[in-house]
């Protein structure tokens, strides 16, 4: 599990009770003490079933709270060629190599405190051990033998490649001395990211120099963060831990972003920051849509048709590709097709390594409803209703903007008397900007679909209608 941190759904009392959160608290009745359990579990019904890749949920909708304990066990197999922390006491003098080095603390002081970390130096120095104490190391102003490191803290990070670099939040609770820092390798840069949360610990990484004891009055005024990646410069050798990741946005910072490669957290679901309501394609061709929360939703293509969500093509009105996507693809036979990156299609198959497909998007209320997109259509006269019980009404990037007229002939086909079907009038998206104006950002918003209020376009004689599509963001499905 390579150390990773990981959470597990537990059913309790029922097939569709779900383990929230333990809890436990000490309880005194007279002179007894003891301590209680209790637990809090949802039972708000799963759209997977046990053997399907959307397990476990990650939206536990209303919870309940119940009582008792229970205990979990799991199988491990521990990775005996890995050590994070040095566990071998002895002096630094008497490590043979570089591997006994990294594991050893010198063990000659009688304080526990002031023990000291071994560094494995370079061996051009004469008359001196190659493994010294991190204090002798700096006094005597010896060369580090940087061939000499752990291999375990880039396999806790994935790269992303050429044209991907990360923006972000640069950690103010760094333990570097300088953020960014110059004075780690990519090893050590990654290993200092990966235990940034544990510095409260006394952590004695890659980042920290002198003894056990020094580094803990060090880090003692500082807080553990959540390191979600950081930023490499090979040739400067600059290291600049992130609080906070956002893949793809070009930064400028200290050195320049030239030569400089990004890495993410494994740990994080979403490597690439794929933003809800954009689109992908993976390798194999399939689009995918980003939900909320990073939900994934693959698109199911009937007949080779694209689906509709009122009448509309998903990708946007007469379109069979979306107007942008990120293109991991490569065959592409249109010409306006993005170019193909690589980066999409790894992105894809992290996220569904971790479990964020919940289903396919195809044609009527499950496509529209799966997008958190909705259709509104009426004819002149009628009230129209815009609603988002669950989120806030979106008008910005929608595929059939608000349009008020006649272009079709097939939608309210009846007209009242003095008014007439057969003529067609208005454009798409002719009345966008009033209907944006009054209902953007809105839960709810009404209005009627009248020429007094959106303009008769030119054709008071005709009998129009009224369409929009819409999108509630910031709610869950």
């Amino acid at each position: 599990m390579g150390g990773g941190r990981y959470w597990l759904t537990v059913h309790v009392g029922n097939a569709d009770g779900k383990l929230v959160a333990m809890q436990s608290f000490t309880t005194v009745n007279g002179d007894e003490e003891g301590e209680r359990h209790s637990y809090v579990y949802s039972n708000e019904p799963d759209h997977y079933s046990g053997s399907s890749n959307a397990e476990p949920s990650i939206i536990f909708g209303p919870v309940e709270q119940g009582h008792g304990s229970l205990s979990i066990y799991a199988a491990v197999a521990l990775d005996t060629t890995v050590r994070i922390e040095a566990d071998i006491h002895q002096p630094c003098k008497d490590a043979p190599d570089c591997a006994s080095c990294l594991r050893t603390v010198d063990g000659t002081k009688t304080d526990s405190q002031d023990e000291d970390l071994c560094v494995w130096t370079d061996p051009t120095a004469k008359d001196t051990d190659r493994c010294q104490t991190r204090t002798a190391w700096m006094a005597k102003g010896l060369k580090r033998d940087h061939s000499c490191q752990h291999h375990w803290g880039l396999d806790m990070f994935t790269r992303l490649q050429a044209g991907w670099q990360c923006g972000g939040e640069t950690s103010t609770h760094a333990a570097t001395r300088d953020n960014p820092s110059t004075e780690l390798s990519l090893e050590e840069c990654a290993e200092e990211c990966h235990l940034a949360n544990v510095a409260w610990t006394g952590w004695s990484g890659p980042a920290h120099w002198g003894s056990i004891g020094s580094t803990r009055k060090i880090l003692a005024g500082l807080e553990g963060y959540d390191c979600e990646g950081f930023e490499y410069h090979e040739e400067s050798g600059s290291c600049r831990l992130l609080s906070q990741v956002q893949p793809a946005l070009r930064t400028a910072w200290s050195g320049g972003n030239a030569g400089t490669k990004c890495y993410v957290s494994k740990e994080n679901v979403n490597p690439c920051g794929f933003v809800e309501g954009e689109w992908v394609r993976h390798i194999d061709s399939t689009f995918y849509y980003i939900g909320d929360e990073s939900l994934l939703y693959n698109l199911k293509m009937k007949d080779g048709a694209v689906p509709k969500c009122g009448g509309v093509s998903v990708f946007g009105d007469g379109r069979e590709l979306p107007k942008e996507y990120c293109n991991g693809y490569g065959m592409e036979s249109d010409g306006d097709a993005p170019g193909f990156d690589r980066m999409c299609s790894t992105c894809l198959d992290h996220m569904l390594q971790h479990q964020l497909l919940v289903g396919p998007i195809g044609d009527g209320l499950a496509g529209c409803d799966a997008m958190n997109t909705k259709v509104a259509r009426v004819c002149q006269g009628d009230d129209v209703e815009l609603a988002c019980p669950r989120g806030t009404i979106d008008l910005t990037e929608t595929t059939m903007a608000a349009t008020y007229g006649r272009l079709e002939s097939r939608y309210c086909s009846k007209a009242p008397a003095g008014l007439v079907v057969d003529s067609m009038c208005g454009s798409r998206g002719n009345v966008a900007d009033i209907v944006k104006s009054q209902c953007q950002g809105s839960s709810t918003c009404t209005f009627t679909a009248e020429d007094e209020s959106l303009g008769d376009q030119g054709c008071s004689h005709v009998f129009k209608y009224f369409n929009v599509m819409y999108r509630c963001t910031g709610s869950s499905n």
